[in-house]
């Protein structure tokens, strides 16, 4: 998958690229500033859900890691670049439709139905598993073709 697929637009993010964005992976890291790059380069727009959130504070709070609470919470909120979308009554509904249909699991699901309820033409998540309709293009960062 190319990064050329990410045009000027909504680009949904998935809790896992937070993850590896924030703690810095090195596994991930050119990818990332790869992905980084590009969003920039096209002026586009990053959409989340709450649930991220939630998703990424978990470990945290195992470790009672106020730093990385903070890290992820200065981070994980609307800004110029970054809207994050309410869990709402109508993306719960569309996550169980497309949990019925697509057969992922709930968080996905949710992540799905938000990206979808906010327009989001491109998916980027490092779970090659998570089914979606054909109008939305998975892009799976580990699969990234990175062209320099």
């Amino acid at each position: 998958m190319e990064l050329t697929q990410i045009n000027r637009g909504e680009i949904y993010f998935d809790t896992n690229i937070f993850i590896y964005a924030l703690e810095d992976s090195k596994e991930h890291r050119e990818q990332i500033a790869a992905l980084f790059a590009r969003i920039q380069q096209t002026g586009s727009l990053l959409v989340t859900s709450e649930l991220t959130l939630a998703e990424c504070l978990v470990k945290p709070f195992e470790n009672e890691d106020e730093l990385s609470i903070q890290h992820y919470e200065r981070y994980i909120k609307n800004s110029e670049f970054l809207k994050v979308k309410a869990v709402t009554r109508t993306i719960l509904k569309e996550a169980a439709r497309n949990k019925a249909i697509y057969r992922n699991k709930l968080p996905d699901s949710i992540h799905l139905a938000t990206a979808m309820h906010s327009g989001c033409a491109i998916f980027v998540t490092n779970d090659a598993n998570i089914r979606s309709p054909d109008n939305i293009t998975m892009l799976v960062l580990k699969d990234l073709t990175i062209n320099y």
